[in-house]
Order: structure tokens, then C-alpha cells, then sequence
């Protein structure tokens, strides 16, 4: 994992393996009862990867917590994917 402190902030970056095919920009924070949630902000495909990197290192000042990249394989990528399609039919929670 590489660690990107910036002014007032932090970027965290997990090294992607060979088999990886996407990179989550995620931010991390609390929700208004103080419980940590995480918001996607975006995905890039792995080719993307420094460019997801460059952008969350500009963004991650504005930005009340730390950002996360985290790489994934297809696999994973397509059973979030699935997930949150039940999850909007009511199918799963």
C-alpha cells in the first residue's frame, strides 16, 4: 500500500496485483450519528490506476476524511455489481 499524505488529508492506495481490472476511489468518513460509512466517489479501469491516484490526491484536501483506492478484480467487480442491483429490487439487504 502506498501512503499519500497532502496538506490536510491522506490518500491510501493499494497496490494493484497482476489479475486486477478496476480501482475504487472510495472516501472515507462518518455518517451524522459519527458511524464510518464509505462513499464511492468513483471506478477507473486498472490502465486508469495513476490517473484514479493523481485525481484523489487533488481532491482528498477538499475532502472531510481520508480516500481510498482499492483494486479489484472482474469477478469482484461484477458481484458488487450484481449486489446492488438485488439490493435496489428489495432481493437483498
Amino acid at each position: 500500500m502506498t501512503i499519500i499524505p497532502t496538506r490536510r488529508n491522506t490518500v491510501y492506495a493499494y497496490d494493484p496485483l497482476p489479475e486486477d481490472t478496476r480501482a475504487d476511489v472510495t472516501l472515507v468518513g462518518k455518517d451524522m450519528n459519527g458511524k464510518p460509512v464509505r462513499h464511492l466517489l468513483l471506478t477507473q479501469t486498472i490502465d486508469k490506476y495513476q490517473d484514479a491516484i493523481r485525481w484523489a490526491v487533488e481532491m482528498a484536501d477538499f475532502m472531510e476524511g481520508p480516500i481510498e483506492i482499492v483494486t479489484m478484480t472482474e469477478a469482484e467487480f461484477e458481484l458488487r455489481r450484481e449486489r446492488k442491483l438485488y439490493a435496489g429490487m428489495g432481493i437483498l439487504r
